[in-house]
């Protein structure tokens, strides 16, 4: 990978406050748009456990996922398309540094996990990309390009 194409996940990834995540259950394909924050290779979350994505994930943890910035055009089209799973967090060390980093992201979100009670409604899950896109419609239609999420 290019160092402009690292640049630009990098940036894609920091800049942008939600993940749309794609999942399936007995009921068919359904998506979810969550706030999420980067920690190394993976892309943490919280949801309630009993949303319908997270009991899917809990009898299916493949995902497909999303990140895009506004576009006015076709052109302006850049966004990043992954394919992994979704794990529920369960180590108390991997969850503390995962809402650290998401605090650090969403600052506002400091008061909403000092609420009492929201630790046990709500679980911690970490998206891990196995296959990470690059979509880059300036440089062409359609182009999509496989990069590291190293």
């Amino acid at each position: 990978m290019g160092s402009e194409h690292a640049e630009t996940l990098r940036e894609l990834l920091a800049d942008r406050a939600t993940l749309t995540l794609a999942c399936g259950d007995e009921r068919g394909p359904w998506a979810a748009d969550v706030y999420f924050v980067r920690v190394g290779t993976g892309l943490y979350f919280h949801s309630s456990p009993q949303s319908r994505h997270s009991l899917a994930f809990a009898a299916d943890s493949r995902a497909a996922g999303t990140v895009h910035a506004e576009a006015a055009g076709w052109r302006d089209i850049r966004g990043i398309q992954l394919e992994g799973a979704v794990h529920e967090v369960g180590g108390k060390a991997e969850k503390v540094r995962a809402i650290a980093a998401y605090v650090l992201k969403f600052p506002f979100a400091a008061d909403v996990f000092a609420r009492r009670g929201f630790s046990e409604q709500v679980s911690v899950y970490r998206f891990s990309p196995g296959r990470v896109f690059l979509i880059m419609n300036r440089e062409r239609f359609g182009e999509r390009i496989e990069v590291s999420f190293k």
